[in-house]
């Protein structure tokens, strides 16, 4: 099967930015995950860290949102590996594809949790500035990730509502 080239001036359809979330309070998951896919995003939820490790083994995610402690433990655990996986990548020349969990270290990382504690928190502050403490609002998340993933849409709206 042969593929052709769009004719100028056709739109190529886009693929919907796919999040992975992890959120083990059913509940919060399924508000999480609707708001999400209400502003256009595809998700794909997990509610343990064996879960998310699976799929970020399997899968490259546009961007994760992960809470801090959910079963199975402390999701710190896997944003070190994410990071240690961006650290091996960066400044590497290779002509070799990046494996998922590799492309997955440069997602775009926000973290939720109802707790911290003092070691967790400088323990992801490398990983991501994006951090939403329960409760937090729903829109908030959503903007954010939505702003992480179109940085230059975000910014013309921002130029709008202040020239407004």
């Amino acid at each position: 099967m042969t593929m052709s080239k769009p004719k100028a001036g056709h739109l190529v359809p886009r693929l919907r930015p796919t999040v992975l979330l992890l959120e083990d309070e059913q509940e919060l998951q399924s508000l999480i995950r609707e708001s999400l896919e209400a502003s256009g995003l595809r998700v794909l939820t997990s509610d343990s860290i064996a879960d998310v490790q699976f799929k970020l083994h399997n899968q490259a995610f546009d961007a994760i949102v992960m809470d801090m402690r959910v079963k199975g433990g402390d999701s710190a655990s896997v944003v070190e590996a994410l990071i240690r996986a961006r650290e091996d990548a960066t400044g590497k020349k290779t002509t070799q594809k990046r494996d998922a969990f590799t492309a997955n270290a440069f997602a775009p990382l926000v973290m939720m949790s109802g707790y911290f504690d003092p070691s967790s928190v400088k323990r992801i502050a490398t990983a991501t500035p994006h951090v939403f403490v329960k409760p937090f609002s729903m829109g908030a998340v959503v903007d954010r990730v939505r702003e992480l993933l179109d940085p230059e849409s975000s910014a013309k709206k921002a130029d709008e509502k202040n020239a407004a």
